[in-house]
This record gives structure tokens, C-alpha cells and sequence, in this order.
């Protein structure tokens, strides 16, 4: 039996949105039917929900009540508030100053850089004594002495010594044992911080004049594990600045002492070095035991030079791994590892919340919970509300474009609409727009105007956004000051908690942005709808209908996109307008969303190849150690280099080269890295590998450890000496090739070539130094004669000059005959000290012969080197080439058939693809001349063909684009 009574729920908050499920906020007097479901209904089931989302939408509720019941403005405003200061705290994390940022080495030697000088050190020395206990925990045990001065100008009660207390990720735990003043002990104030300690000598009046201020102290755990670039070696390091975190005081001289347990020297892992620095000037010493006080060895550093503020008083002690036990880690540390996981953690409840929310307390409100076949639809719900309430997405563009041409079926653009909106529906690609058009439309706000839909405001939503925008840049500023500690640096977990954090948010915040659940009226309408759905599947409306049907605009939403698309494309037929798409140029089929995608590509194209092109393709590079960034590279001054190659044959008729390299070098020391020998070869000549291997480094004739690797698409040699070798050295290098014959192609015919390249570009500057040059380089070649005998008249020494790229090519001259070997020698002559073009230059051998003699021809190699070789320069031609046809065959066309460019695949052609394959040609322009000089003729090569595919691109681009302007005009 259907009756008519008045039920009040929950009302709205204060913002008049209703916070609670329609199911608790239906104020509206509404027809219910409390009896059974008529025949023929389709009963409607009710949601089951899982006992948890249940009962965590229950808490939802209750907190939602209680909250209106207080006030529901002031709270929320007052939750909003809270979250603010929570993000605010992330920002703070995010962009201001690290919290405990670990204190190395660096940060000590440069800090306090705008600090004042308020007294004079007339001296400062320390005495350091380096201990171990049972348990194997390192300290220090420091006693300083300071001659205070302060000028007559200065006023100022008290003398500050800042003292680190948090180094490289220990916590040091500085014991401020004994201070004395004047020879007087002194109970000092004591600030500790994070990273530093600062003991203050305060009095009442100021201080004048002389005053002798002592200082004893013990640090714990200074030292730290660190594996040295330079050698490979994992030590554990004593480094360590003696005047501390902050030093703004001039030093008129300053002495220290270290004393270091002979347990401790039998550690050593390299010999202990001091130093003395400021500013760019610096000097440094291997220490030297100066006494042995027992058990113990004393190194003294003393200094009488004047040195300003801020100045570096340092000592380097380095130890086997294994020396001393690490200290555990700190709570600190504990808070910081752990602290990431918490937001996390936070958020996942959020998101549990959020999504029992969805489900239950933000669902859908119930109508009658049946409904009916339904013949027409009812009178206030148009097809673009019906696709709104039914949430059709892929299809409301095709829905709105029906129900608009039926509205004016003579107007021309609401046909090609019709037209365009079938063709597209349900596509994949025409998702975006779909959304565009479900959102951006009078029927989308109508849902809310009638109170058909709800937005569900109050306490709980402003919790959710707020949680999870707050909770995420708290995220953010946690990890980056976790990024300061070292200890946590080499792990990936944070980065992966940032992620799944940031995900989370951003699940929680689209729920409750997106969270719009029918009404109990939206809901009936809705039940309407499936009525009418029903009806149309009974009586195949789609199929039997028209385009003046009123039914097809709610056909076409329930039905498959693919039926649609057929259906719809078949009435248009029918209609007589199906051709109109191709006057329209804003009509974009697949074919041509296509090319307007693939247009982009050749300029991604160009810069993949500027980015992970091998440097060779862009020139001839300089030797590695040229660069100077190799650890290591300093040190070893090489004054006279010998090269001895022999040409070897193998079983299977190939060569190969053995070769020995001399090396007479004098080794500096009191380097930051242990000097090390690096070479670099060219070991891949015209795409051909010849199979470099290295046999043996020897220093004075003991063999030394060494790492071949590659860079620069060259072999690179760098020994692991683990500790100074300074003084005059032979270094013997002895290397093979053991395939050292490809085939090239030179004047259109192929050949066997052997090019030996036993220096290349930058080798001077790497062996230079101060007051060292290289005073000799020579090199010889021993052939076998039936090998000389097989060569070619292009034999011979040969020098290519990085500069120019030409290779030059001597004759041997007369040999030296020794069995049946020929030795051919070269020598380079210094011209004052400086060696010309020749330091530039690759120098060596090249020997050849007619194809096939040695080994069998292998041409693929050369091929695909000079392919790669010539990308450079083809690329960007070929770019423009590409460009400059389409746009001739674009403007020839709209001279002659403009119409043709209406629409249509090759409007696009022609008007996407130069205007990009010009981006491309500039972008591969920039890589082939980036080290091209004023007049290399590369710039004017491919500069002048892209100046003309430039041209032509604009003018294709502004010919189309005027015609399709005028187009749409006249339409």
C-alpha cells in the first residue's frame, strides 16, 4: 500500500552541506512503499559491507555527530588550523636548517666564515693523545694551551672555544675535564648542541691584555670507516681539525703534538700526514715519529708563521679496517630510522578510513530499493543529467551531441558534433575529453542545484585532506634531513617510503574530492533510469530506433560503445552527413592523432642521442687524466716514457701487439689521494675491437695492483697503491693486443689496418707538475720482415691532432735489422720544455695491407663505425631534408588545391611533422658543433639547411592555420 509521511533526519552542517550518508539526512518528503515490491519489480539488494568498514564507518559517524553537536564551524576551523601547523612543521623540515646534520671534515674546516675576530691567539698548542680501550672503542684525549690577547679596543667578558660534539655520524660525548685560566681552575659555562660544545671563560669585567687559557678534554668514537677513492682501500680514518668547529682568531704560532700507542702504529694502513691551511694556501707533511715516549710514538707538527681566522689545523691517521669498534648507533639515530614510518603508517589508517567512508558512510542513499520497466523518461531529468546520475563517463559527449541535434537538426555544427562525438565514443583516447565534457557541463552542477547529489563537508573530509597534504610534506621534510645522515644515505628504503606516501595521499585525497553520493531524490531518479535501461533491452531500442527518436539519447547510454559507434555511424548514414566530418578540421581520427604523435619523435630521437651518445661521436677526446677528476691523477711526474711494441703473429693468421711501456717518474707526496699510475689506450680503432689486456704494473720491479676499465670509449689503467711511494720510480707497463688487425675502407677499397696508438691526447699535462716536466719521449716498433715485407705504402708513425682531426703519417725510415725483426724508432724533440701540437695528439703506429691478408675480411665493424661516425652530421640533415619536403609538398598544395588542406591526414603531414623535425635538426645542430671552433665549416654546413627548414616550417605552419581560420569562417 503506497503512503505519503514526513521523516527529518540529521540535518546539514553550517555550511547547509549534509556531512552524514543520505540514508541519516533526508529532510525531504518523499513517496515511500513500505509494502512489498509490485510484480514484475527488480528488486534492488542492499549494499553488505565488511564488518570492518562497518564499524570504522560508525566511528566516522559518531565523530561526525559529536562534532556538530559541539559546534561544527569552530572545530573544523580548529582542525584545519592543526593540520596547517603540522604542514608548516613539514616545511620547516623541507626548506629550513638541518636538525643534527652530521659535522665532517669539511663542515669543520669551513665554518664560521662571517664570524668576528674578538682576541688573538699568540699561541695555541695541543697535545693529542689517541687511545683504545679493552672493549676496542676509540678516544682522544686532548690538552690545549692558548695565549690569549686582547686588543685595546676590544671589549669582551669572556674567551668561547667551540668544540665538536657529533662528527661524520658519531656522537662524539665531549668530557670538559679541567679548565684553567691564568693558571687558575675556572668553572666554565657549558653549551652543547647538536653538532658542537661551546665552553665559555666568563668574568665579571672584561678582559684585557695577556691571558693563558688550558683546556682538557676527551672525545670518544672520532673515528669513522671510509673507503679511499684513490686506492679502493676500506680504512678507519682519524681526521681531524685541532681548531675545531669555528676559529675566527689569528694564530701567531701554533704547535701539535700527537701521540699514538704502538698497538696503534702496527694498524697503520698508510702513513700518518699533517697540515696547516687557509683560504686557498696550504702546505702538508708526511709525519715522522719526532720520539718513542715508552709505549707510545710522538709526531710533532710546529708552525711559526702568522696564519689569519679561520684557518685549518689538521692531522690524518689512517687504520686497517677492524682497528676500532664502531660506537652502536645513537637514539637519535633510532628516531630518525624510525621516523619516516610513522606518517606512513598514519596515512595507511587514513586510507582505511577513507575507504570505509566511500563505501558506507558516503555512499549511495537508497530510494525505493526496486524499480520497474520504464517506457519514457521522465520530464525533469534530461540526457545529459540521466548520464550524470548514471556516471556514463565514455559516452556523455556522444549523449550531449544527440540530444543537441535533436534539438536543431538543421544546424551544421551541431551535426559534425553528432558526427565527431560518434566516432569517438568509447575510445580510449577520447577519455580525457570525455571527462572534460562529464565535468565542465550546466548538468554536472544541476545534480547539486537540485539536491540530487551531495557533497559529504564537515569534520571528517576537512581530516581526511588535511592528514593527508599535512602528513605527506612532513614525509618530504623527514627524508631530507634523513638524506644529512650518512649512515642512512646508501639505503633506498626512504626514497620508497616517500613514494608509497605520497601515493597514499594521493589516493585519500581523490576520495574525498571525488566523493559525491546520490541523494534519496537522485536516487529515485535514478531507479527511474534502470526502469528505462530495462525497457530498452527488452524492446532492443537502439537497434529499432531513429535520430528524432526522444529514447536514443538514453539508448545510447546504456548500450555498449561499440554497438553505439555501429548504431549511431548508421543513422548519420542514413541522415546524409556522414561526409561532413571531412570538411571538419577539428575533427582528429586515428590515423592522424598518429602523426601528430610520431611528429614528436625525431626530437626525442635527437635528444637521446645528445644525451647517451659516446663522447667519440662528438670528437676526439682528451685523455682522461687530462680532466683531473680521476682520484688519484696528481702526483706521478713522468720525466722520460719509453714505448716498446712488437708485432706478433697467432695460429690463426691474425697479428697481435705486445707492448712494454717505461715510465722514469718522480712521485710527489702529502696528497690528499696516494698518487697512482693511470694510462689510457684507444683500444677499439674503426669499430674494431683489438683486445687490449693489461699483464703487469711494476713499480722498481715489485708488481703493484691495478684496475682496467673503460671510459671515453677507451681502455683506462689506474693502479691501487695503497700508501705514498714518494721519490724517483721506473714504472714498467706490459700490455697486449691480441687482435690488433680490422678491416677499413679507405679510397673505396678495403683493407687490413694495424693503428697502434701508444699515446693519446692530454698525456703532458697528466705527467706535468710543478718544477717537473717531461723531458723525453720516444717509442720503437719491432716488425717481423715478412710482415714489412706485406705492407702498404700507408705504413708508418702516425700523429692525428685532436684539434684539427687529421691524421698525419711519416714514413719508418731506415730500421734495424735484428734477426728477423725490423725495429723502428721515433723519438719526440721538447722545444723548451713545451712539446707543441704532439701533447695534443694521438701518436703511434699504422701498418697496412691488402684486404684478406691477415685473417679473413671483416667489414661489418667498419661499416657500423663509420655509420655511428657520420651520425653527428647525418642526422641533422636528414632531419631537415625530411622537413623540407613535407613543407614544399604543404605549400604546393595550398597554392594549388587549398581545399585539400581543410582537413585530413595530410593537413597534418604537412603541418606537424617540419615544424618538429626542425625542433629535432636544431637540437642534433647543437650536439654535432657543441666543440666546433669560430670556422669549422660544420657550422655553416648544417647551419644554413636549418635556417631553411626552419623558414619553410613557419610558413607551412601560418599557411595552413590562415586557411583553416578562414575555413571555420565561412563555415
Amino acid at each position: 500500500m503506497t503512503r505519503r509521511r514526513g521523516r527529518r533526519r540529521d540535518g546539514p552542517d553550517a555550511h547547509g552541506d549534509p556531512a552524514l550518508p543520505a540514508a541519516e539526512a533526508d529532510t525531504e518528503l518523499e513517496e515511500d512503499l513500505d509494502g512489498p515490491p509490485p510484480p514484475g519489480a527488480i528488486v534492488l539488494p542492499a549494499p553488505r559491507h565488511t564488518p570492518v568498514y562497518a564499524a570504522l564507518s560508525r566511528i566516522l559517524l559518531r565523530l561526525e555527530t559529536r562534532v556538530r553537536a559541539a559546534g561544527s564551524t569552530s572545530v573544523r576551523w580548529a582542525t584545519r588550523a592543526v593540520w596547517a601547523v603540522v604542514a608548516l612543521v613539514g616545511v620547516l623540515l623541507l626548506f629550513g636548517p638541518v636538525i643534527n646534520k652530521p659535522l665532517s671534515f669539511d663542515d669543520i674546516t669551513s665554518s664560521a666564515s662571517t664570524a668576528t675576530e674578538r682576541w688573538i691567539a699568540r699561541s695555541f698548542t695541543s697535545d693529542v693523545e689517541i687511545l683504545r680501550d679493552d672493549g676496542g672503542r676509540m678516544s682522544m684525549r686532548v690538552h690545549e694551551t692558548i695565549e690569549v690577547y686582547f686588543p685595546d679596543d676590544v671589549s669582551d667578558d669572556r674567551i668561547e672555544r667551540v668544540i665538536a660534539s657529533q662528527y661524520e655520524g658519531h656522537d662524539l660525548h665531549p668530557t670538559i675535564e679541567r679548565v684553567t685560566l691564568d693558571g687558575t681552575q675556572v668553572d666554565p659555562r657549558i653549551a652543547r648542541g647538536a653538532t658542537r660544545t661551546t665552553v665559555a671563560v666568563v668574568e665579571d669585567d672584561d678582559f684585557s691584555g695577556d691571558h693563558i687559557v688550558e683546556y682538557e678534554y676527551t672525545l670518544h668514537d672520532v673515528a669513522f670507516t671510509e673507503t679511499d677513492a684513490s686506492t679502493r682501500l676500506t680504512e678507519e680514518v682519524v681526521l681531524w681539525d685541532a681548531f675545531g668547529p669555528s676559529w675566527p682568531h689569528g694564530v701567531a704560532e701554533s704547535h701539535l703534538t700527537i701521540t699514538v700507542g704502538d698497538d696503534l702504529v702496527d694498524a697503520y694502513s698508510r702513513q700518518p700526514s699533517a697540515g696547516i691551511a687557509w683560504l686557498l694556501v696550504g702546505d702538508s707533511v708526511t709525519l715522522t715519529p719526532d720520539r718513542d715516549a715508552g709505549n707510545a710514538v710522538v709526531y710533532t707538527v710546529d708552525n711559526d708563521q702568522n696564519i689569519p681566522p679561520h684557518a685549518q689545523f689538521w692531522f690524518d691517521l689512517r687504520f686497517q679496517p677492524g682497528t676500532f669498534a664502531m660506537p652502536p648507533p645513537s637514539a637519535l639515530f633510532w628516531i630518525q630510522a624510525v621516523g619516516p614510518f610513522v606518517p606512513l603508517i598514519l596515512l595507511a589508517v587514513t586510507l582505511l578510513f577513507a575507504l570505509a567512508a566511500r563505501a558506507v558512510a558516503w555512499s549511495d542513499a537508497r530510494g525505493r530499493a526496486w524499480f520497474i520497466s520504464q517506457s519514457a523518461p521522465q520530464s525533469d531529468v534530461s540526457p545529459a543529467l540521466a548520464t550524470r546520475l548514471t556516471r556514463t563517463v565514455q559516452l556523455s559527449p556522444l549523449v550531449d551531441a544527440v540530444a543537441a541535434y535533436q534539438l536543431s537538426p538543421q544546424d551544421s555544427r551541431r551535426r559534425r558534433a553528432l558526427v565527431r562525438a560518434a566516432r569517438r565514443a568509447g575510445r580510449a583516447g577520447n577519455l580525457p575529453a570525455a571527462w572534460l565534457t562529464y565535468l565542465d557541463r550546466v548538468a554536472w552542477r544541476e545534480q547539486f542545484t537540485r539536491g540530487l547529489r551531495r557533497i559529504p563537508r564537515g569534520f571528517v573530509r576537512d581530516s581526511f585532506l588535511g592528514a593527508s597534504l599535512a602528513l605527506t610534506v612532513v614525509q618530504w621534510g623527514l627524508v631530507r634531513q634523513l638524506s644529512y645522515q650518512f649512515a642512512l644515505s646508501v639505503y633506498w628504503w626512504p626514497v620508497a617510503i616517500v613514494v608509497v606516501t605520497t601515493a597514499l595521499a594521493l589516493i585519500v585525497v581523490a576520495i574525498a574530492l571525488t566523493a559525491r553520493p546520490l541523494t534519496r531524490q537522485g536516487a529515485l531518479r535514478r531507479e527511474h533510469l534502470l526502469g528505462l535501461e530495462l525497457y530498452l533491452a527488452q524492446t532492443s531500442g537502439l537497434e529499432r530506433t531513429s535520430l528524432k527518436d526522444r529514447l536514443l539519447p538514453y539508448a545510447v547510454m546504456f548500450a555498449r560503445p561499440r554497438d553505439v559507434r555501429r548504431s549511431v555511424a548508421a543513422l548519420v548514414e542514413e541522415a546524409g552527413f556522414a561526409r561532413e566530418k571531412i570538411d571538419d578540421p577539428d575533427f582528429v581520427t586515428g590515423p592522424r592523432l598518429a602523426v601528430r604523435i610520431l611528429s614528436v619523435v625525431p626530437v626525442l630521437v635527437a635528444l637521446a642521442l645528445v644525451i647517451w651518445a659516446p663522447v667519440h661521436l662528438r670528437g676526439t677526446p682528451e685523455d682522461e687524466v687530462y680532466s683531473g677528476d680521476l682520484p688519484g691523477d696528481y702526483g706521478v711526474f713522468v720525466q722520460e716514457f719509453r714505448s716498446d711494441a712488437t708485432v706478433v703473429g697467432a695460429e690463426d693468421g691474425r697479428l697481435g701487439v705486445e707492448v712494454e711501456e717505461r715510465l722514469s717518474a718522480d712521485v710527489g707526496s702529502n696528497y690528499r689521494d696516494v698518487p697512482q699510475v693511470l694510462r689510457q689506450w684507444r683500444d677499439v680503432v674503426g669499430g674494431h675491437d683489438m683486445g687490449l689486456s693489461v699483464e703487469s704494473v711494476t713499480v722498481d720491479g715489485a708488481a703493484v695492483p691495478f684496475d682496467v676499465g673503460r671510459t671515453q670509449g677507451m681502455a683506462l689503467l689506474q693502479t691501487r697503491i695503497g700508501d705514498e711511494w714518494p721519490g724517483e720510480h721506473e714504472i714498467i707497463i706490459r700490455y697486449t693486443l691480441a687482435d690488433a688487425v680490422g678491416t677499413v675502407n679507405e679510397d673505396g677499397q678495403w683493407r687490413d689496418q694495424l693503428r697502434w696508438t701508444a699515446l693519446t691526447p692530454g698525456w703532458d699535462y697528466g705527467w706535468s707538475g710543478v718544477d717537473h716536466e717531461v723531458e723525453d719521449v720516444s717509442f720503437s716498433i719491432s716488425v717481423p720482415q715478412e710482415i714489412v715485407d706485406d705492407a702498404t705504402t700507408a705504413s708508418g708513425w702516425f700523429e692525428r691532432v685532436r684539434f684539427r682531426d687529421e691524421l698525419e703519417l711519416t714514413p719508418f725510415g731506415r730500421g734495424e735489422a735484428s734477426g728477423d725483426l725490423i725495429t723502428y724508432d721515433l723519438a719526440l724533440v721538447d722545444d723548451d720544455g713545451w712539446w707543441g701540437s704532439a701533447g695534443h695528439s694521438d701518436i703511434g703506429v699504422q701498418l697496412q695491407f691488402p684486404d684478406g691478408t691477415y685473417g679473413e675480411p671483416r667489414p661489418a665493424s667498419w661499416v657500423w663505425f663509420s655509420i655511428t661516425m657520420a651520425l653527428p652530421f647525418a642526422v641533422p640533415l636528414i632531419f631537415g631534408a625530411v622537413a623540407v619536403c613535407f613543407a614544399l609538398i604543404g605549400l604546393v598544395v595550398q597554392a594549388v588545391a587549398p581545399e585539400r588542406l581543410r582537413g585530413g591526414i595530410l593537413r597534418d603531414l604537412v603541418r606537424w611533422v617540419p615544424p618538429w623535425l626542425t625542433a629535432a635538426q636544431l637540437v642534433s645542430w647543437f650536439w654535432a658543433s657543441v666543440e666546433a671552433s669560430a670556422d669549422d665549416p660544420v657550422l655553416w654546413q648544417l647551419g644554413i639547411p636549418l635556417v631553411i627548414s626552419a623558414v619553410l616550417s613557419i610558413a607551412v605552419l601560418y599557411s595552413t592555420r590562415r586557411r583553416t581560420r578562414r575555413s571555420a569562417r565561412t563555415d
